[in-house]
């Protein structure tokens, strides 16, 4: 994967450049370039879901990315996420947004006053109807705009080595990982905070996922695995349903495989019987349009 450590390379100057190159040594001994594409992810915590948007890019382009948040530049754009929001934080940037979604609802007026504050002058497609409902009390946005996740195209670009699993697989939001530690002897438990394509192999290789990450669904759905979303009331993810139903607009019918419990019920839940009211919901998007949709210009 090849990530740009701007973390440890800021630049001093306060000019901005939309061209910054890195420098390879091809088998001939000689220098090559390549520039960098600069993309926004969330990294604050190590998560496979939060990753995969750069990582995506890089498998479509064979290009380093570099994350736009460390660097002085005129134009980012935002991928795989609830990140839109985020947005706030690039004030002198213009942005382009390329299946990106919320994490709730813009309900709030200063939530609708950061945004509109924003250069985000490009949206391309995001995630789901959700996301396109809200954006639309900023933007004029046309119905015919792509949906989708764009996890959902990694099975076009990356094939996984698949792993002796072949059975349930739990993949808990890494808030969640310490309730399912005594499970790990019986079931595979996912840990989130691996690389992509460890995690996307792992779930590729099971039989079902029942998963509290969002993208512990995608990918399952991506790579055709029946899946379950657990969904723990007590507790919630910020903004709680909002980013799953934005995801599930993008899928056939108006009944997913969701079971919602309390913590304290994972010590007596039956995840084998859980595990028989699994599916895979048909994609309703179209997921060509969501791939022709991205454009770095």
């Amino acid at each position: 994967m090849a990530f740009f450590n701007n973390k440890k390379h800021k630049k001093s100057t306060t000019e901005t450049t939309d061209y910054i190159e890195t420098f390879d040594i091809d088998s001939n001994g000689n220098f090559t370039s390549t520039e960098l594409i600069h993309t926004y992810w969330w990294d604050v915590t190590t998560n496979f879901g939060d990753l995969i948007g750069p990582w995506l890019i890089t498998l479509m382009t064979d290009r380093p990315v570099s994350n736009s948040k460390y660097l002085n530049i005129n134009r980012t754009i935002f991928t795989v996420g609830s990140i839109i929001e985020h947005a706030s934080n690039f004030p002198n940037q213009k942005i382009s947004i390329w299946g990106s979604g919320l994490i709730q609802p813009l309900d709030n007026p200063k939530k609708i006053k950061k945004l509109r504050r924003c250069q985000i002058d490009k949206i391309l497609a995001v995630r789901g109807s959700l996301t396109r409902q809200e954006l639309s009390k900023i933007y004029e946005i046309d119905n015919s705009l792509p949906l989708g996740d764009p996890a959902l195209l990694l099975p076009r670009f990356f094939s996984p080595s698949l792993k002796n699993i072949n059975h349930i697989s739990i993949v808990p939001h890494f808030n969640h990982k310490s309730l399912f530690e005594s499970y790990e002897d019986t079931f595979n438990i996912i840990n989130v905070m691996q690389s992509p394509k460890n995690v996307i192999a792992e779930i590729a290789s099971s039989k079902i996922c029942i998963s509290t990450s969002l993208h512990g669904i995608i990918i399952a759905q991506a790579y055709n695995i029946p899946w379950l979303l657990l969904r723990i009331a007590d507790e919630t993810l910020l903004g709680d349903m909002f980013k799953f139903n934005d995801f599930f607009s993008t899928l056939k019918g108006e009944e997913f495989p969701i079971k919602t419990i309390l913590a304290s019920d994972l010590r007596n839940l039956d995840f084998n019987k859980l595990a028989t009211e699994a599916s895979l919901i048909p994609i309703e998007t179209n997921l060509n349009d969501l791939l022709d949709a991205f454009s770095m210009e």
